[in-house]
């Protein structure tokens, strides 16, 4: 994260696509039960998002509570076999991070973080190695 690896003291690290959907209205009553709905819809964006969770202690205290704009991001997660890699590989030059300390039975650091850029393809910044 921001050219500083992450790998120490993790928790969980997640990942979700998320759709921004528009309804079309429907220019037809459509029922079910005597209710209305839309029927068709188109996806404008699709951005992805997640979390990243670590415990907290002295390599992991420093900028527990902020957030950032612009900040690369890079999740790779996998294996080497026979010197080839398998697995999935996450890489984002412009992400927007939140990070937050949460209490619990041990203290954690949450960091938050949403990808600002739009690409054509989600392939050109995400990658699945097989």
């Amino acid at each position: 994260m921001g050219g500083a690896s992450i790998s120490d003291h993790l928790v969980s690290v997640s990942i979700e696509l998320q759709n921004d959907v528009k309804w079309i209205p429907y220019k037809t009553v459509n029922t079910a039960s005597g209710t209305r709905y839309p029927t068709q819809y188109t996806i404008d964006k699709k951005v992805l998002a997640g979390n990243i969770r670590r415990y907290l202690n002295d390599d992991t205290e420093s900028a527990s509570q902020s957030y950032g704009l612009n900040q690369s991001l890079r999740i790779k997660a996998g294996t080497n076999i026979g010197g080839l890699f398998k697995g999935i590989d996450f890489n984002s030059n412009n992400c927007s991070l939140t990070q937050r300390i949460q209490t619990g039975t041990v203290f954690t650091k949450n960091t938050d973080w949403r990808m600002v850029q739009n690409p054509a393809s989600v392939s050109g910044v995400f990658t699945y190695f097989t």
